[in-house]
């Protein structure tokens, strides 16, 4: 039998059990959390090799019904940096959960059987607790033919999927993807793998991992994710950014669902037909690629694209020369006044976006928003940004970006599993979670 290392993630140490030939130990790993989750990570790998395991399996405290608690999270999270370390370290070892809920409560039962106290004796207390899980796993896979752990790189185990970004405080991703997961019965979980910049290399490594379907990538590394790529859509390679990423086999393939996703919402939640309209676009990153393409292939008159730094517009223009009229300006208003009347105005920027630094601004004043325009907010949270506030108030139709957003997730959703993805699932979902975080945030 292969051995199998088995964890209980407590709050200051990690309990350990190990199945092998004839031989079930239960010991305290010795390595406590309160330091980050490095230390504890660098013994847990330490250990599944001098014990040779084949297999890493994770006590997870689900609630009642499933249910991802604080805990739960702070658990998965150090199954992320476990997986990540692995692949760093070039162990193809996977990382399996297993559901611990009465695990502690068996554990107690256990040691007073033992005549032993558990409050006096927690290390045990983890370590027993980490048995109690792994012979609920073994338990569960009698009966399938072989042993436990006999051919683990044949065994179903629970896939991997996340969001890379930074920061990821208001994304709503993690909430309506693992719902249309759910509700598919895809065995998966989607994370949320905050990633600065200075992580990207090590975080694009870790999705190659054989339990990893792949990502959803947004700000800032929609354009810094493609060097890291083996292939790119055509779609992707045309905007030149990417939004979703798909593991085939250890290959990263890139694509962009965004120029659907923004073009499905403008027409049917906006029901705005772009066709021979003047568009003005705000921003000039990866995001406002797609909208520009989007844009340029339903047969716009003309599009402007109005940026902080005027190079990354005119650069942005330039590759759209010969495919629609465009011309770049810099996000001032002077300029703009300028330039308009629009039928719709595209924001791509993060102004307006909780949590970021311009979370309280608007890219363009009331005073330049024309009457009965459409004013389209890729942002998504808060659902009323301070532009769309704006809007309502200069008397133009607004669009948020949620709509865009569950949208482009959906034509995700098809690329990684191959299923029609439960839209309506994924937008009551997602309501449901910024309801939530726009809570949480007064």
């Amino acid at each position: 039998m292969t051995p199998i290392l088995a964890l209980d993630v407590g709050e200051r140490r990690i309990g350990m059990a190990t199945c092998g030939e004839a031989r079930f130990i239960a010991a305290p790993l010795g390595a406590t959390r309160r330091k980050g989750l490095g230390p504890d990570v660098a013994a847990v790998i330490k250990a599944a090799q001098e014990r040779q395991a084949g297999l890493i399996l994770v006590g997870l405290p689900l609630l009642l019904g499933g249910a991802i608690g604080a805990q739960a999270q702070r658990t998965l999270d150090f199954c992320d940096a476990l997986r990540l370390a692995l692949a760093e370290a070039g162990l193809p070892l996977p990382v399996e959960t297993w559901d611990e809920r009465f695990s502690s409560v068996e554990a107690e039962r256990l040691m007073r059987e033992a005549g032993r106290r558990p409050s006096r004796d927690r290390a045990r207390l983890d370590a027993t607790a980490a048995a109690v899980i792994l012979q609920s796993y073994l338990d569960a896979h009698r009966g399938e033919g072989g042993s436990p752990g006999a051919s683990l790189k044949d065994k179903a185990m629970t896939k991997l999927l996340g969001i890379i970004g930074y920061p990821l405080g208001h994304s709503v991703s993690p909430a309506f993807q693992q719902a249309a997961l759910d509700s598919c019965g895809v065995d998966a979980r989607y994370l949320a793998w905050a990633t600065p910049p200075e992580e990207l290399p090590e975080r694009m490594r870790s999705l190659r991992a054989t339990e990893v379907l792949g990502a959803n990538v947004t700000v800032p590394h929609k354009e810094a994710a493609i060097p890291y790529l083996d292939s790119l859509s055509e779609g992707a390679g045309r905007v030149g950014a990417v939004n979703t990423i798909v593991n085939r086999g250890g290959r990263l393939e890139g694509h962009n669902t965004d120029v659907a996703g923004f073009m499905r919402a403008l027409r049917e939640d906006g029901a705005f037909d772009p066709r021979s309209k003047r568009i003005l676009l705000l921003g000039a990153g990866g995001a406002a690629k797609a909208v520009a393409f989007g844009l340029a292939d339903g047969g716009v008159a003309s599009l402007t694209i109005a940026n902080r730094t005027v190079e990354r517009a005119q650069e942005l223009a330039s590759v759209l020369k010969g495919r629609v009229l465009v011309h770049a300006l810099p996000l001032a208003d002077g300029a703009l006044a300028r330039d308009g009347p629009w039928e719709l105005i595209v924001n791509t920027t993060t102004l307006g976006m909780a949590g970021s630094p311009g979370a309280k601004e608007t890219p363009l004043p009331a005073s330049l928003i024309p009457r009965g325009a459409l004013v389209y907010d890729v942002v998504y949270n808060p659902e009323a940004t301070p532009l769309l506030r704006a809007a309502a108030r200069a008397g133009a139709r607004t669009l948020g970006g949620l709509p865009m957003l569950v949208y482009q997730g959906a034509e995700a959703f098809r690329l990684w599993t191959g299923l029609d993805a439960p839209v309506g699932v994924m937008l009551a979902a997602a309501r449901k979670a910024l309801g939530h975080k726009q809570r949480e945030s007064t």
